[in-house]
C-alpha cells in the first residue's frame, strides 16, 4: 500500500522535495534512539553492569557463551575436589567435563544424566547438592539428586533439557526471595541491528524461558536498522542475559544498563525518537537539498505516522485494528494470513494451506521467526473455530499494536483533512496544549506529550484486550490495577492542559499552527469544537 491509502496527503510546504535516493542502504544509514518520559535518549554503554548484580545477588561471571564452558566445568571439578578427594572423582573427570560442557551448550548429543560422584557422607553430599543448586550457569542447566549404586551413595546429576527423554517431570525451584525494597521490574537497554522488535523480543524470551508477552516494551523498532530503545522484565536478574551478549551470529541483539524500576515499561509510554538519517545516491542539485532543508526548519513537518506504522511485507495492521473494534476474530485471523505479493514461497505456502484448512501443515511451513503466528494456528488446532482464543494466544503487544494502528489510521486521515480544510492557519476550536503551573510543570509535559502520542488510547486498550484474554499473571495484574486506581487522576491533568483556541485568540495572533494538536481518537479524549471532531 501506499502513503495515500493510510492517510498522508498533505503538505507543510510547497517544496518539491528530494525525488530518488537510496534510504537503508546500509543499517548505519538508519540509527533510531528511544527518548523516554523523561527525556532520557537510549544509548547502550553497559552491557555487563557487574556492580547492580553484585549488589543484590552476589558476584557472578556474566558472559556464560560456548567458548568459557570448559573453565566453568574445570572450576567446577577444582570445587567438587575441594569436597571429596582426588582419588574418588579422578577417573571420572573426563566423563564429568564432557557431561557439563554439553549441559551448559544444551547440546542435543548430551547424555541425559551422569552418576560418577560417590560419597558416604551425608554433609558432604549436601554439600555438593548446594554447590549445583547455587551455581549462577549450572542451577537453570542441572538437576541433583542422590542416588545409590550397588549400596554406595552417589551424586546424580540430571541434564534438565533431557528430562522428557527419561520421562521425568521438570523440577521448578522455589523461588528465591526478592530483595527487599528492590523494584519487581529490571528496566534495559535493547540494542538490536537489522531485526524488528517484536521479533527479537522473542528471541530474549526464548532464550529467557518465558512467556512471549513477558518482556514489555514501548514500541516497535524499524527491522532495517540500528535502533536502542528501554525494556521491562519481571524479577530477572542481569546475569540471565548473559547468553545474549555473547552470541556472535546474527541477529544482532545486546542488552545492558540494567537498572530496577518498579512500574513496567508499556506500549505508548514514550516521548519520541531521535534519528540520524543517511540518504544516498541523491541525484539534485546541492541548491536543492539546501532550500529543503530550509523549508522544513521554516515550516515543519505534519508528524504522519508513517508506513511502518501500518505494516510490513503486505499485511494491513490498521485493518486487522478494525476488526478488532468490530469484534470480528475470524477476520483478524484471516488478514493474518492473507497471501500478498511479497511473501516468500514458504510463507505463501503456508497461508495457501491455512485457507485450505490445512493447520498443522500450514503452521509446521511458517519461517522459524513466525512464532506468534504459529500460536494461532496451534490454538486454531485444538478448537477450529475458537477465533478470539486464538487471536488472545498472540503477545499481548501484537494485539495491542493493530489496535494502534486502526487509531494512527484515523489520526492520519483527520490531520489530512484538517490542512485541506483549514490550511496553515490556526482556527476557532482548535486545540492546543497550554502551560501549567512550575509546580506541576514536569507531569503536566508529560500528558500533553501523550495526547500527541497515543498513551491514552494504550490505558483502555491494555485493560480491554487483557479482559479478553484473562491469563495474565497476578503480578502484571497488580501493576493494571495500581495504574487503573490512578487513571481518573491522570485523565483530568490532561483534559486541564488543553485549551480551545477562541476567536480572541486568533485577533491576537496567540498560537500558531506549530501549537495545534490532534487527539488521538479514544475514551475520555478531549475533541476540537469545530468541524473536525
Amino acid at each position: 500500500f501506499d502513503e495515500n491509502s493510510v492517510g498522508i496527503c498533505a503538505y507543510a510546504n510547497n517544496s518539491n522535495g528530494i525525488k530518488g535516493g537510496i534510504l537503508k542502504q546500509r543499517f548505519s544509514d538508519f540509527i533510531v534512539r528511544e527518548i523516554s518520559l523523561e527525556g532520557t535518549v537510549a544509548t547502550l554503554e553497559d552491557i555487563h553492569s557487574l556492580e547492580l548484580q553484585n549488589k543484590f545477588f552476589g558476584s557472578v561471571t556474566l558472559v556464560e557463551s560456548v567458548s568459557n564452558t570448559e573453565n566453568i566445568a574445570q572450576q567446577l571439578y577444582s570445587d567438587i575436589i575441594k569436597i571429596l578427594s582426588r582419588a574418588e572423582v579422578e577417573d571420572k573427570k573426563p566423563d564429568f567435563i564432557s557431561f557439563i560442557e554439553a549441559c551448559l551448550e544444551q547440546k542435543a548429543e548430551c547424555s541425559p544424566t551422569f552418576v560418577g560422584l560417590p560419597c558416604l557422607d551425608k554433609v558432604k553430599r549436601t554439600a555438593l547438592h548446594k554447590l549445583f543448586k547455587d551455581h549462577p550457569q549450572l542451577s537453570k542447566r542441572i538437576d541433583s539428586e542422590t542416588n545409590n549404586v550397588d549400596g554406595v551413595p552417589h551424586i546424580k546429576l540430571i541434564a534438565k533439557h533431557k528430562r522428557k527423554e527419561l520421562n521425568l517431570p521438570v523440577v521448578y525451584r522455589r523461588r528465591v526471595d526478592w530483595p527487599e525494597g528492590l523494584g519487581n521490574f529490571l528496566q534495559f537497554t535493547l540494542l538490536k541491528e537489522n531485526i524488528d522488535t517484536m521479533h527479537a523480543v522473542l528471541v530474549l524470551c526464548n532464550t529467557l524461558k518465558l512467556k512471549p508477552d513477558a518482556i514489555g516494551y514501548s514500541g516497535t523498532k524499524d527491522k532495517r536498522a540500528v535502533t536502542t530503545q528501554y525494556c521491562t522484565v519481571y524479577r530477572k536478574k542481569p546475569a540471565d542475559f548473559g547468553r545474549i551478549n555473547g552470541y556472535k551470529f546474527p541477529p544482532f541483539i545486546r542488552v545492558g544498563d540494567f537498572k530496577y524500576v518498579d512500574e513496567p515499561t508499556r506500549l505508548g509510554r514514550l516521548k519520541g525518537n531521535r534519528f540520524e538519517i543517511v540518504l544516498r545516491n541523491i541525484t539534485v542539485s546541492e541548491k536543492v537539498v539546501e532550500d529543503v532543508c530550509e523549508g522544513m526548519k521554516s515550516s515543519g513537518f505534519i508528524n504522519y505516522y508513517g508506513l511502518q506504522r501500518f505494516g510490513r511485507g503486505g499485511s494491513r495492521s490498521h485493518e486487522i485494528g478494525r476488526a478488532i473494534f468490530k469484534s470480528d476474530w475470524k477476520a483478524c485471523i484471516d488478514m493474518l494470513f492473507t497471501p500478498q505479493s511479497a511473501d516468500r514461497p514458504e510463507l505463501k505456502a503456508a497461508k495457501l494451506l491455512y485457507a485450505e484448512g490445512n493447520l498443522i501443515e500450514a503452521a509446521n511451513s511458517l519461517p522459524p521467526q513466525m512464532q506468534a503466528e504459529k500460536y494461532v494456528l496451534k490454538r486454531l488446532q485444538v478448537n477450529a473455530v475458537d477465533y478470539l482464543s486464538a487471536f488472545n494466544s498472540l503477545p499481548k503487544n501484537n494485539r495491542l499494536i493493530c489496535a494502534h494502528a486502526y487509531q494512527s489510521y484515523i489520526w492520519n486521515m483527520v490531520a489530512s483533512e484538517r490542512i485541506q480544510l483549514y490550511g496553515l492557519q490556526c482556527v476557532e476550536g482548535d486545540l492546543v496544549a497550554t502551560t501549567m503551573s512550575s509546580k506541576s510543570e514536569s507531569d503536566e509535559q508529560v500528558a500533553v506529550d501523550a495526547v500527541m502520542d497515543d498513551a491514552d488510547f494504550v490505558e483502555f486498550a491494555e485493560e480491554d484486550l487483557d479482559n479478553a484474554k484473562g491469563d495474565e499473571t497476578s503480578a502484571s495484574n497488580d501493576v493494571s490495577a495500581q495504574e487503573g486506581n490512578n487513571f481518573q487522576s491522570s485523565v483530568k491533568k490532561r483534559q486541564g492542559s488543553i485549551h480551545q483556541i477562541t476567536a480572541e485568540d486568533i485577533a491576537c495572533n496567540k498560537y500558531s499552527i506549530r501549537d495545534v494538536i490532534l487527539p488521538l481518537p479514544g475514551h475520555n479524549v478531549v475533541l476540537p469544537s469545530n468541524q473536525m471532531a
